[in-house]
């Protein structure tokens, strides 16, 4: 496996196991749809009930982060995690109330372990939103965006071809 697959999974199982998710997917939502009628979760990660957390690269590939140095080549990628969860229109547990509940448990979860169970370098937030669903009356969405830095060495197989093994 490779690191950056390691690091998607790490970040996957932080979301998938964080009280208050219901359940957890490692895709991005395809259509606004998506967040109303959930997809199944895989064996073992939750129900397709409120909140539950799409956890993806947003980016679609890593980034080189700079040059060779010392036999270690420095990458970023983009993670993003919408969690869909359903709100009270007039009652205490409000759209953005809730909304920002569900973003704090993101950045928790997140931040509780920056380094991605040691794959990482750091974690730093991008940026986050908390939306309304279309042609929903009680579902909403918060969304963050994350990069994580990490190194790969050139010397090893699996590290050095992530690339290639990861876009097939």
């Amino acid at each position: 496996m490779s690191l950056r697959q390691q690091v998607m999974d790490n970040r996957f199982l932080a979301m998938a196991w964080t009280d208050g998710i219901m359940g957890a997917v490692d895709d991005e939502p395809q259509d606004p749809a998506d967040f109303v009628t959930l997809p199944r979760p895989m064996s073992g990660y939750g129900e397709p009930l409120h909140p539950f957390a799409f956890v993806f690269e947003a980016q679609g590939e890593e980034t080189p982060l700079n040059g060779d140095t010392q036999g270690l080549t420095g990458w970023t990628l983009e993670v993003a995690v919408m969690v869909a969860y359903r709100f009270t229109p007039y009652g205490v547990d409000g759209f953005m109330r809730e909304g920002r509940r569900m973003l704090a448990l993101v950045q928790k979860s997140f931040m509780a372990d920056p380094n991605a169970g040691g794959n990482a370098m750091a974690t730093k937030e991008l940026g986050n939103g908390i939306y309304r669903v279309a042609d929903s009356d009680n579902v909403g969405v918060a969304q963050v965006r994350f990069e994580v830095e990490y190194q790969r060495s050139v010397q090893d197989p699996d590290s050095r071809d992530a690339i290639s093994a990861d876009a097939a």
